[in-house]
C-alpha cells in the first residue's frame, strides 16, 4: 500500500467517525427535545375569560391547564363589580401549558374581614367602616361569659375575603339573664343586703330621716320586677327622727 493510499484511508476514517459522532449528537437533541416537549407540552391557546366573573375564569382556566397569575382591579370599569375585563396573555394566544394567566377585575379589590369578637357594639361598628364594610343583622341574646353590649361572634369569621361594601352579622351580649330583686323593704340594713347580695345584687346604701326606727330599709330602687345580677341596688335606710331641744322657761325671752 502506497503512503498516497494509507492517507486516503485515514481521512476516510476520519470523516466516517465524525458522521457517526454527528449522528448521535442528533439523536440525543431529538431525544431531549421530545422530552422537553412531553414535560412542557406544545404552545396552547389560552382561553377566554374576559366577561366571567372571577370565580368561573378560575375554573375555566384551571380546566384548559391554566393558573392564575397577578388579580388586579379597577373601580372605574363600566361593567358589573366581579367581572373580568382583560386578561394577558389575551384569548387565543398560543402559551405553554401551566401558564399563568394575569386578570384585571371590575370593582374595588375585595377586602379582609376584621375580628369583632370581643368588642363593644361601637367598636366593632367603626372597624367595619374603617374596612369598607357595614353591619348587617345584630342579634343579641342573654349570656352570663360575655359582658352586656359586647359582640360573641360574626360572620363571616374574621380573615374572609369579601367585596366592598358587604353586611357582616353579629350577634351581641345582653349579658346575663335578669333575675327577680328581692322586696326587703322593713328589713334591717344588715339582713337586706345580705338577701340582696344573696340574690347576686351590688348593693348601695342612703341615709333618710324618717318616723321607722334607726336602721330599717324604707325604700329601695328598683323596687321589684327584674334586673340583671351584678347590678346596683339601692336601699334607703331610716336614721330616725331629729328631736329639737326644748329650751327651758326661764330661757325664753319675754318670760
Amino acid at each position: 500500500m502506497t503512503e498516497e493510499t494509507h492517507m486516503s484511508v485515514d481521512v476516510d476514517g476520519v470523516a466516517s467517525r465524525r458522521r457517526r459522532m454527528r449522528a448521535k449528537w442528533l439523536v440525543a437533541a431529538a431525544v431531549s427535545a421530545a422530552v422537553l416537549l412531553t414535560m412542557t407540552g406544545c404552545g396552547v391557546a389560552v382561553p377566554n375569560s374576559v366577561g366571567m366573573k372571577l370565580d368561573q375564569a378560575a375554573k375555566v382556566l384551571k380546566t384548559d391547564g391554566f393558573g392564575v397569575g397577578a388579580i388586579t382591579y379597577d373601580p372605574q370599569a363600566a361593567v358589573p363589580g366581579g367581572s373580568v375585563v382583560a386578561q394577558e396573555p389575551i384569548a387565543g394566544d398560543s402559551v405553554r401549558a401551566g401558564s399563568r394567566i394575569n386578570l384585571t377585575v371590575a370593582g374595588p379589590p375585595p377586602v379582609a374581614m376584621p375580628a369583632l369578637v370581643g368588642l363593644v357594639r361601637a367598636d366593632a361598628e367603626a372597624g367595619l367602616s374603617s374596612a369598607g364594610l357595614k353591619m348587617g343583622t345584630v342579634t343579641e341574646v342573654y349570656d352570663a361569659s360575655a359582658p352586656a353590649g359586647t359582640v360573641m361572634s360574626q360572620t363571616p369569621a374574621a380573615g374572609t375575603v369579601l367585596t366592598r361594601a358587604s353586611a357582616v352579622a353579629v350577634v351581641v351580649s345582653k349579658g346575663p339573664v335578669p333575675v327577680p330583686v328581692p322586696q326587703v323593704k322593713g328589713l334591717t340594713q344588715a339582713d337586706a343586703t345580705k338577701v340582696m347580695q344573696d340574690a347576686g345584687f351590688v348593693v348601695t346604701v342612703k341615709k333618710a330621716e324618717d318616723e321607722a326606727e334607726k336602721d330599717i330599709v324604707i325604700a329601695q330602687e328598683p323596687d321589684g320586677g327584674e334586673a340583671q345580677p351584678g347590678s346596683t341596688v339601692v336601699l334607703t335606710v331610716s336614721k330616725g327622727t331629729s328631736t329639737s331641744a326644748v329650751p327651758e322657761l326661764g330661757s325664753v325671752p319675754g318670760l
